[in-house]
């Protein structure tokens, strides 16, 4: 049984009634744990309103003007009439209801799937060259005519505008992810495959997971992890900060179990890891606080972080936030491919620094971004 757009959206209205974070995990992971392992993509990318991960560049690309004529296209109402209300109410996903729309549209249609709003979704927000803004105009109208129910209508459009309002950042759908996993795979190692398997008492896998309770209430009501629900969290975190990446980590699971993450590196040369970023503070007597022990101190260079990667003979370079600047840095490409005479797929993460010639200095950061000296 397929999942539906209207059991997804159901979910998302649910949580955006919880204030409590845990509560909000708990619910999330509970119903990731029904999805098979395609779906189970769609929805976590949906939860946090992409289509895609970071690395991969695919973004919604939907101004507000094209999100309004969609819902103008949508509703037969004007533009400025829905910029008036989207003002009034603040809240552009709720301008519009099913039952703005004209009485044809209210033909019979097909069920709307988790995996026909990702996939429309994500045709969409490829979309380019003459016409696009037409085309995703008519795409999106096309899209929220299939709806039946207000909740599908209200978080097509606020993922399409990027904002879920539902308290679910990347951390949060981690865990939720890492408790899914724990439910439907239980003892940690059962690959998709093998799910029909029995175990010595006669029970099979799907059976197991259905006994697994996520977060345990105390007597005050409250939700508390246990160990090994902390431990499979932190696993997932430090598996996406190899690979940030959620379609290759929950591939990745089911292909070879939960317990594999935690032994195994998933750090791929072409695919950029997530950095450790600098942790400001006020004053160095309180950077030394933060150690024990002898420690290194180096020069703090003014420049860009740049995550270099060798692999398939050939160099891509990403930034600090996962984005591909292989373009911008073409000039470093070549030195990095004479460099590796092995051949060897390596990463490194390193700084660009503008340098002048004729100083014989280092120049500040902003040069790096403009003229980009060598």
């Amino acid at each position: 049984m397929h999942a539906t757009w209207a059991q997804t959206a159901q979910c998302f209205e649910a949580l955006s009634r919880i204030s409590a974070r845990k509560e909000i995990i708990k619910q999330l992971a509970e119903y990731y744990a029904t999805l098979d392992q395609e779906e189970l993509i769609y929805a976590v990318y949906l939860s946090i309103a992409r289509v895609s991960s970071e690395s991969n560049g695919v973004e919604m690309n939907i101004g507000e003007n094209i999100l309004l004529k969609a819902l103008s296209t949508f509703s037969s109402s004007s533009v400025d009439a829905l910029r008036k209300k989207m003002k009034e109410s603040g809240d552009i996903s709720t301008i519009v209801t099913v039952s703005s729309r004209p009485r044809l549209f209210f033909a019979k249609k097909k069920t709307l799937s988790l995996a026909g709003v990702f996939v429309a979704l994500k045709e969409i927000s490829e979309l380019t060259g003459k016409e696009s803004t037409l085309r995703k105009t008519q795409r999106i109208a096309e899209v929220l005519t299939q709806c039946i129910t207000n909740e599908e209508v209200k978080y097509i459009i606020r993922i399409i505008d990027g904002k879920m309002k539902i308290g679910l950042s990347t951390q949060t759908v981690l865990c939720s992810l890492a408790l899914a996993f724990r439910k439907k795979f239980p003892d940690g190692a059962i690959p998709k495959e093998n799910c029909a398997e029995k175990d010595k008492e006669g029970n099979s896998a799907e059976t197991a997971a259905q006994t697994v309770i996520i977060g345990a209430v105390d007597k005050e009501g409250q939700i508390e992890w246990s160990e090994e629900e902390n431990k499979v969290m932190d696993d997932i975190k430090e598996a996406y900060s190899q690979l940030p990446s959620f379609d290759k980590i929950i591939r990745y699971v089911f292909s070879h179990g939960l317990s594999a993450v935690s032994t195994t590196s998933l750090i791929r040369p072409g695919y950029p890891l997530r950095p450790m970023l600098a942790i400001p503070e006020k004053d160095p007597e309180t950077v030394a606080a933060r150690f024990k022990g002898e420690y290194l101190v180096e020069h703090k260079y003014d420049g860009e972080r740049v995550q270099a990667h060798f692999f398939d003979g050939k160099v891509e370079l990403f930034s600090r936030g996962l984005e591909n600047t292989t373009e911008r840095f073409n000039q470093l490409t070549e030195p990095l491919m004479k460099a590796n005479k092995t051949g060897v797929p390596f990463i490194l993460d390193a700084e660009v620094v503008a340098y002048c010639r004729k100083t014989k200095k280092y120049s500040p950061s902003r040069h790096s971004r403009t003229e980009r000296e060598k």
